[in-house]
């Protein structure tokens, strides 16, 4: 969960698992009022922070992870 400051203030927002950077997720309602008063709905994109160094155990638990969850990101591309 993240705290998220929208235009009628902060919510709390569950991001869901498995979610990567570039992610749209639309939190109904929660936008901007139009002119007829009725609120729009809020984009939010979810961008994933890395810290800038990690020590060796860190690094060691993150290979171990890579290893068990084998991925090929190139097979997500779409043109």
């Amino acid at each position: 969960k993240v705290d998220l400051p929208t235009p009628r203030g902060t919510l709390s927002l569950s991001i869901p698992p498995g979610s990567s950077s570039g992610k749209r997720l639309r939190l109904k309602g929660q936008g901007v009022a139009g002119n007829k008063g009725e609120s729009g709905d809020l984009i939010v994109e979810v961008q994933i922070q890395l810290p800038d160094s990690i020590d060796e155990e860190s690094a060691e638990l993150i290979r171990q992870f890579d290893d068990a969850n084998p991925i090929t990101p190139r097979s997500k591309l779409r043109f």
